[in-house]
């Protein structure tokens, strides 16, 4: 009787920690998730400084607005290799300033992003000096050049910290640190995750400095359902030093729209022409 209590046990322990998704699992489930071969969409960047009212955050200075237009195809196997062209379409004083990025799954190989500013008619890469991070944002806004990177697994360590429920949500907490080959050219010493695990979505992130020290909040909202895929609506940044929080707004989302390789390279930055006739026949 005593040796069948222990297996019965025994067997309820396994069953419980097949039951439990590691990190690392967790983790592949959101860079696994379908995502479509492409997306085309139109996004309203919004800036400002803050201040905390009742808990409540709320602009204190003029907000500063963009309104802009992306394309995103995937490739590769299971469509993890992604190149990405998004430009500014307003103010008019901004208009054509774009961005071009390839994002690679092979672990070690860095994002390649380029930048074109029309008033100096030529395509700057931006890339990491030496083993330092890369520095500059999106457009003037709180998100930095990295962490519109497509993060690589293979270049991070994952601890799953805790699991809960959040209004209804099966919520898991996780630790993602960099390898130190990453954490040289990274701004950030971990981040702190917070993952819907039934949809597979990142819904909050804390990014910590080298020193521990929080420096940004990344909260994501507006989630639906568009061509049966899991959308984020909205993105809102806060920094943490800075007091400014950003604002991104994703509208006219349409996924596997025919994208053609060359509507993805670097005659999309300098180019107007072409690029309002390639934009034209998808937006």
């Amino acid at each position: 009787m005593k040796s069948l209590l222990i297996a019965i046990v025994s067997l309820w322990f396994s069953s419980f920690a097949l039951a439990e998704p590691s990190a690392e699992a967790i983790m592949a489930s959101i860079v696994d998730r379908y995502q479509g071969e492409t997306k085309v969409s139109q996004l309203s960047l919004i800036t400002c400084e803050y201040k905390v009212v009742n808990n409540k955050i709320k602009c204190k200075s003029q907000l500063r607005k963009k309104v802009l237009q992306s394309i995103v195809k995937n490739s590769g196997e299971n469509l993890k290799d992604t190149k990405g062209f998004t430009h500014i379409l307003s103010p008019v004083s901004d208009r054509g300033i774009g961005i071009l990025q390839y994002d690679y799954e092979e672990g070690g190989k860095d994002t390649d992003q380029w930048l074109y500013l029309p008033e100096l008619g030529k395509v700057k890469r931006i890339a990491s000096d030496g083993d330092a991070p890369k520095k500059g944002s999106l457009f003037g806004s709180e998100f930095s050049m990295e962490d519109i990177e497509r993060p690589t697994l293979a270049d991070y360590h994952y601890e799953l910290v805790d699991t809960k429920e959040i209004k209804g949500k099966s919520i898991a907490i996780i630790h993602q640190i960099p390898k130190p080959i990453r954490a040289k050219k990274s701004n950030y010493g971990k981040q702190v995750l917070w993952v819907d695990l039934d949809r597979s979505l990142v819904l909050k992130t804390e990014y910590y400095g080298h020193d521990q020290v929080l420096l940004k909040v990344r909260q994501s909202g507006g989630i639906e359902k568009i061509d049966g895929i899991w959308t984020v609506g909205k993105e809102v940044m806060r920094n943490v030093e800075s007091k400014r929080i950003s604002e991104l707004n994703y509208s006219n989302v349409v996924y596997n729209q025919r994208i053609t390789d060359d509507m993805l390279t670097q005659r999309m930055l300098i180019d107007p022409v072409f690029r309002d006739s390639k934009l034209a026949s998808v937006m």
